[in-house]
């Protein structure tokens, strides 16, 4: 469906034709199946910044709690609080 949509939208610049060809194959259908394909090919980017962003910001929630945490643990040296804090965000 992608490379038919793809097409068609590079062509004419829109999908609306799409929907016709589509009436062919599946007369049922109530809606162009071209549209929601069109709304994830022009927001893909976006998509991605956000959902970057948003994992960022969860790991950054976790090494904050987790850095608070860390002085309760009692560790000897420094070096040991960094390694056991590394070992908890790397088990998430």
């Amino acid at each position: 469906m992608h490379c038919y949509c793809l097409t068609i939208y590079n062509n004419e610049g829109n999908v609306d034709s799409a929907y016709e060809g589509f009436l062919e194959v599946d007369p049922t259908l109530e809606e162009n199946p071209c549209e929601d394909w069109l709304f994830l090919y022009k927001n893909s980017f976006l998509m991605t910044i956000l959902t970057g962003a948003m994992v960022g910001i969860i790991n950054g929630i976790a090494v904050f709690i987790f850095e608070i945490t860390a002085p309760m643990e009692k560790c000897l040296t420094y070096p040991e609080q960094d390694m056991n804090c590394f070992k908890r965000i790397g088990t998430i």
